[in-house]
């Protein structure tokens, strides 16, 4: 069984609720609900005996499939599921699989049938169009989430049209240009303070595209 990684670890990203809030484009409050009532304590203390945050600089901060498995539960929020019926599952979910980060793992990739039986047996109103909903988000998921050794390794925040990932062994996890360690943040800053595109793309020998895309990635955020 995968143990819970609650300390900083190199390749493991480190994200608090601010940066959890950027690259999923949902309310810090929201965030913080979920990492001390929901992952530390319902999953983590009652489950396994063990938060899943750490403290740092008077945040919470969790690694990345902890991040994986909260983009997770949004989408599996905008598919019509309940959040109380889906954290239900999840904690079903990860009995059933001895795994304390069961939304971050293939299994709901490749067996998205199998998840969604599970679910039903935890009480969602299982109709068609849920089901057909939930197949539909396994099929984004599938764009925007890679896998390496059964586990989520990248996240493509914009989706894989977009040259911004989010990759936890580059820059500590924090949103880069893909094929690079340039941050995307980095990319904005420069923009904002006077520095043009076509400039920046010279400079970091990327292509202006992917200057756009980090650009862009910010802005949306602001």
């Amino acid at each position: 069984m995968v143990k819970l990684h609650n300390k900083p670890m190199l390749g493991m990203g480190i994200y608090t609720p601010p940066d959890i809030s950027l690259i999923l484009k949902v309310p810090q409050s929201r965030i913080r609900w979920f990492i001390k009532e929901v992952w530390d304590n319902r999953f983590g203390q009652r489950v396994f005996g063990e938060r899943y945050s750490w403290d740092m600089d008077n945040h919470k901060a969790v690694n990345f499939l902890v991040l994986a498995e909260f983009e997770v539960v949004l989408q599996l929020r905008r598919s019509g599921l309940s959040t109380r019926r889906i954290l239900r599952a999840r904690e079903a979910i990860a009995l059933d699989l001895k795994q304390p980060y069961p939304f971050a793992t293939s299994t709901l990739l490749f067996h998205p049938r199998k998840i969604w039986y599970k679910l039903e047996e935890m009480a969602i109103n299982a109709d068609e169009s849920h089901q057909l909903n939930f197949l539909s988000f396994v099929e984004k998921y599938c764009k925007r989430i890679d896998f390496t050794a059964n586990l989520a390794s990248r996240i493509w925040p914009n989706g894989r049209g977009k040259s911004i990932v989010v990759d936890p062994h580059h820059q500590f996890g924090q949103p880069v240009i893909n094929g690079t360690n340039i941050m995307a943040e980095t990319i904005y800053v420069m923009h904002e303070a006077g520095e043009p595109i076509s400039r920046l793309s010279q400079l970091y020998e990327v292509s202006e595209k992917k200057i756009q895309d980090a650009i862009d990635f910010y802005r949306q955020a602001a």
